[in-house]
């Protein structure tokens, strides 16, 4: 993939009080507007708070009445948030034993306990726990690894127990906040614990996928090296998802599990795309290879990125935050870059990939500060205008009502009034296929234009258009301010005839992923004979069309061409 820079849109913020004293591993909320990190080389461990958009602080003691005495100290690893900065996971450590991370927390963020898991090896010895936990973009559940045999753990309402016999594996394990039930998050084809450590790297926003690192050997595909793979908890399905771009197996991939480890794998939020990076000790030509796998669509190199880079992706699956480059972000699908003057460390990004948060101490920071954090913001869009009044443009002379007054062509205002002599009968609209509506004229040759219009997208949000067997992008467009979004598509001239579908993936309002498909045939040359195409974006008003269809004067008029799109 090739990059195509463009110039930076904003400037960096610096973020205040983030210093060397503090642990630098902050976490960013999916929304953007929190930020928290822990600080644990104070005479207090404490965790912090900034809300970015007011550029206030709020300081949680951890060590209070309302937990428990032994639990108090933040881990080295920042903490995880929930998309709206609410929710809090951290795992904490037990003071006097060598600061080991032992026991997973889930506060909310006035700094009550909502859940907190603990595990031990038997006979009362405790265990470890992986650095890093993630909470779900809802707050709802945590995804962690950890050592232990017996795990216990108590949520808002409930409380769960999950125990492994003598099996010292390290387990990927899901926890319910509300319930407090524990749910086994790596494991076989047959539901069974792998035979090898694993390691939690993600979890989607509902919850309902985890993304894990594991080399056991009775995994799909496995090969005895690291690999990236996606479970469903809920139905107990797990697939391999570090494939390249021809769908093998990769040699081996970098799992980032601490402080100072990249993190070279990441989820969006939909669950439905993986980041993650091949391993250059493993790997035939001895280079890293970044992989970007979309479900449905296979796994496609992103080519260029420095060696051992941090790769961040949007939790709507559509940037990447490489570390350590020229550029702070990447369009995954389009290949274009945000050129940027200076280095980006440790990137996070939102869930739009409109902010990031990243280290840097060699920018100049403001008198008396010494810490290195800094928020880049890109300017979103404005609202696209109401577009200008829908005109229908007919070239050819026609004759309104009883013959008296002909018009050489004819532009009709949607509001405007035309007095006809005749009955107008309603006018059937175009055919809706699974929630998107087609006028299609066949027989459909590649080359051919065709238009693809639907609702319920979240408003002002991208919307993109492909076409499959194998996938290829055929349109972008933003939804309107009511969620409705249309398309003009062009087939591609070397799209193979045959039956295909149409899919318009996007957000939906409430965040989650909203993805509409409808089957079309595409025809070979000398399959038909061409017509007259009549485009009509949904959403427009069927008035203008019942007028033209009740001129019932007219005689051998053809309609040519009715062309509107709300942006």
């Amino acid at each position: 993939m090739a990059f195509a820079h463009a110039p930076l849109a904003a400037e960096p913020e610096y973020v205040p009080d983030v210093g060397p004293g503090s642990v630098a591993d902050p976490a960013l909320s999916g929304d953007a507007k929190v930020m928290a990190w822990a600080d644990r080389n104070g005479a207090t461990p404490t965790l912090y708070l900034r809300n970015l958009e007011t550029d206030t602080q709020t300081t949680l003691l951890l060590r209070t009445t309302t937990w428990d005495a032994d639990l108090d100290f933040p881990n080295a690893v920042g903490p995880s948030l929930s998309d709206d900065g609410t929710r809090i996971a951290l795992v904490v450590d037990r003071p006097g034993r060598g600061r080991r991370p032992e026991a997973l927390l889930v506060v909310d963020n006035s700094g009550a306990q909502l859940a907190r898991v603990t595990a031990s090896l038997g006979s009362g010895e405790i265990a470890d726990f992986q650095d890093r936990a993630f909470i779900s973009g809802d707050g709802r559940y945590v995804t962690f690894s950890s050592e232990g045999r017996r795990f216990e753990a108590t949520g808002i309402s409930g409380s769960g127990l999950l125990t492994f016999g003598d099996d010292f594996t390290i387990k990927t394990l899901r926890l319910e906040v509300a319930t407090g039930a524990l749910t086994l998050a790596a494991f076989d084809a047959t539901g069974a614990l792998p035979n090898d450590d694993s390691s939690a790297q993600g979890i989607s926003d509902n919850g309902q996928f985890v993304l894990f690192c594991s080399n056991a050997t009775d995994l799909p595909a496995a090969n005895g090296r690291p690999q990236a793979y996606r479970s469903a908890p809920g139905n107990g399905t797990v697939m391999q998802v570090s494939q390249d771009t021809l769908g093998a197996t990769v040699s081996g991939i970098y799992c980032g599990d601490d402080l100072f480890g990249d993190e070279n794998l990441g989820i969006s939020d939909n669950g439905q795309r993986v980041v993650y990076t091949e391993n250059r000790d493993t790997a035939a030509d001895g280079e890293d290879h970044t992989f970007v796998w979309t479900e449905g669509a296979g796994s496609r190199e992103i080519t260029g990125l420095q060696k051992y880079a941090s790769v961040a992706i949007s939790g709507d699956g559509l940037w990447l935050a490489p570390e350590d480059e020229p550029f702070s972000r990447l369009d995954i699908d389009t290949g274009t870059t945000d050129a940027v003057p200076f280095r980006i460390h440790s990137p996070r990004i939102s869930d739009n990939g409109g902010t990031l948060l990243f280290f840097n101490d060699m920018l100049p920071r403001p008198a008396g500060q010494t810490g290195g954090w800094w928020v880049l913001r890109y300017a979103t869009a404005p609202p696209t205008p109401d577009p200008p009044p829908l005109l229908l443009h007919l070239e050819e002379r026609i004759t309104i009502g009883d013959g008296t007054r002909t018009l050489p062509g004819v532009r009709l205002a949607v509001n405007e009034t035309v007095s006809v002599g005749h009955a107008i009968s309603p006018l059937t609209p175009p055919p809706s296929v699974n929630g998107i509506e087609l006028v299609i004229n066949p027989p459909l040759l590649p080359g051919d234009v065709f238009n693809a219009s639907a609702t319920g997208f979240k408003p002002f949000s991208l919307v993109r258009a492909w076409l499959q067997s194998t996938p290829v992008l055929v349109g972008e467009e933003e939804a309107d301010e009511f969620g409705r979004v249309s398309f003009v598509i062009t087939v591609p001239e070397n799209f193979p005839p045959g039956p295909h579908t149409l899919v318009l993936l996007g957000v939906a309002p409430d965040g989650s992923e909203r993805r509409l498909e409808a089957p079309i045939t595409v025809s070979s040359r000398g399959a038909g004979v061409e017509g007259s195409v009549v485009a009509i974006p949904a959403g427009q008003p069927w008035s203008l069309l019942l007028l033209v269809f009740g001129l019932l004067g007219i005689a051998g008029m053809q309609l040519r061409k009715l062309s509107a799109r709300k942006s």
